[in-house]
């Protein structure tokens, strides 16, 4: 699986590029992971696969479990879909075909939800792979 995660975010402190290092590192064996930064909606929008399923992470989405999302995940890839693309940004404009999920319904910003969202994919894979990862 190809995962495009894209992040709106003015200016990132070092400490979560580094998290989100230590997770690209830690999903290399499982996915291909891009990470773009955008600065707005616009930007963000040009750096979307056109072709591929559009997740946005935001505080009005849909909660989901992380074994529930393993099993989204894995049905996905089962089914053909190569690539998909994730946003995390509360000011993005989503469109209706897109998914909305949540990771809290506090405001948060984009850098902690990226942080988040990418150790819930590590854990939706260790599931996926039967390892054990602490609950």
């Amino acid at each position: 699986m190809n995962i495009n995660l894209v992040i709106i975010s003015e200016k990132t402190p070092s400490f979560y590029n580094e998290a989100r290092k230590e997770y690209e590192k830690r999903l290399g064996r499982f996915c291909k992971l891009k990470i773009v930064c955008a600065k707005n909606q616009e930007k963000a929008k040009k750096s979307l696969n056109r072709k591929s399923p559009v997740v946005v992470v935001c505080s009005t989405g849909q909660t989901i479990s992380s074994e529930g999302l393993a099993e989204k995940i894995s049905s996905a890839e089962n089914s053909g879909v190569s690539s998909i693309n994730i946003i995390v940004g509360e000011d993005y404009v989503s469109e209706p075909d897109d998914i909305k999920l949540s990771v809290s319904q506090f405001s948060l910003s984009s850098d902690l939800v990226s942080v988040i969202v990418l150790e819930q994919i590590y854990r939706a894979y260790k599931i996926i792979s039967g390892e054990t990862y602490h609950k």
